[in-house]
């Protein structure tokens, strides 16, 4: 009987001793603010973020008590805003194995981040749009079914690249401003390599500039926009910097009409060369990506509407910072024309879904493909390299 008493002593001790592996949910923690800090009793609980601007959200390191290895934080954005979560002195791995200190939640993302005991592994959940297919034929929603689709046709493309010798092509209709590569015409041609394709390099020169002396525009006969501001499928753009401090850079779809405007905004302002995009809030009807030094750390995302005295403006962090090396910048529009997704470097970054009912009545809702930078007026020379620009065209 004693034997039988010490065994069973020593079972139910061993069961007491076990790791309990078991994950025990208490439910959901709303956050409605612009900024949240995971606290280690999120670890059992999902974590909501739901407010019309951005949410910047603060992640402990894993090796920070209460976040170490075996814990689990459960995040879902329910937007509209994003939420940008930063790992504090760690690195979020999702795609590749460089890892990141942010990680963006678009609205109707989700994320399952697993603590290593140093950095965390990203699982997303959700129902957002997917990345960017990669290639130059956009086939996203042709059958309007919200998915890739596998069709035999895809709609027209404007294609825009330099070639040696300094001189432009276009494809499909794109064609470049002036001279060589647009605004003004001196680029210097960038050979290609085993790495990088044939680019044209533009400078600013050092004098303080208070225009945008440098830049390109497709898609205007004479004085007007030809393109309607949701009439695509993809707006890409493939390019570098090399300068990040004392400089200001716009790319993508701006109105510019010298007639028919009904008075609203600026846009009798030519898009390029101009005081008009020397500037972080011109009023003009907008669409695509910033970067303006001592205003933005990282590429904004942006969708503006010109109104009769200031824009009507979304912008969204794209958590993105700027660099020298090569980047491809997207923009596709839903089949609604309801909502624009941003990618850099194929990853969705940011979607936006306010002020983009741009008005088609008048030169307001019409944009030319651009791209500017001006050195915000100091001592400093600019330079922006541009390699290939797309547009796809709706069906």
């Amino acid at each position: 009987m004693k034997i039988k008493l010490l065994s069973l002593v020593l079972l139910l001790s061993a069961i007491a001793s076990a790791q309990n592996y078991a994950r025990m949910l208490s439910g959901v923690n709303a956050q409605t603010g612009t900024t949240y800090t995971f606290v280690a009793a999120d670890s059992t609980r999902l974590t909501t973020f739901q407010n019309a601007s951005a949410v910047a959200v603060t992640l402990a390191s894993g090796s920070s008590t209460g976040f170490g290895a075996g814990n689990e934080f459960d995040a879902q954005n329910l937007g509209p805003g994003t939420a940008t979560i930063t790992c504090s002195s760690c690195l979020i791995y999702s795609n590749g194995s460089g890892g990141s200190a942010t990680y963006n939640l678009v609205a109707g993302q989700g994320v399952e981040l697993f603590s290593n005991g140093a950095n965390y592994i990203a699982l997303a959940t959700g129902t957002a749009l997917p990345s960017a297919q990669t290639g130059d034929i956009v086939r996203y929603n042709v059958l309007n079914d919200n998915n890739w689709d596998a069709v035999n046709a895809a709609a027209p493309i404007s294609y825009l690249y330099p070639q040696l010798g300094n001189q432009p092509n276009g494809l499909g209709g794109g064609m470049f401003g002036t001279g060589c590569c647009g605004q003004p015409s001196n680029c210097n041609g960038i050979n290609p390599t085993t790495s990088t394709p044939v680019g044209c390099q533009f400078s600013t020169g050092s004098s303080p500039q208070t225009t945008t002396n440098i830049g390109s525009t497709s898609g205007v006969n004479g004085n007007n926009s030809l393109y309607g501001m949701l009439e695509f499928n993809r707006w890409t753009m493939k390019f570098s910097v090399q300068n990040t401090t004392n400089a200001r850079y716009w790319m993508g779809l701006a109105s510019w009409c010298t007639g028919g405007c009904s008075a609203v905004g600026i846009n009798g302002t030519s898009v390029t060369g101009t005081t008009r995009y020397a500037q972080d809030s011109p009023n003009a009807s907008t669409l695509g990506f910033r970067f303006s030094a001592g205003t933005d750390t990282h590429w904004q995302a942006l969708s503006c509407i010109a109104g009769a005295s200031v824009p009507s403006c979304t912008l969204v962090d794209t958590g993105i910072t700027p660099d020298t090396n090569i980047h491809q910048f997207d923009m596709v529009v839903n089949y609604a024309k309801t909502q624009v997704t941003f990618f850099i470097d194929t990853v969705q970054v940011a979607a936006i879904s306010t002020n983009v009912n741009f008005n088609q009545t008048n030169g307001n809702g019409w944009g030319s493909w651009f791209w500017t930078g001006d050195n915000k007026n100091t001592s400093t020379n600019v330079q922006f390299t541009f390699y290939s620009a797309e547009y796809t065209h709706r069906l």
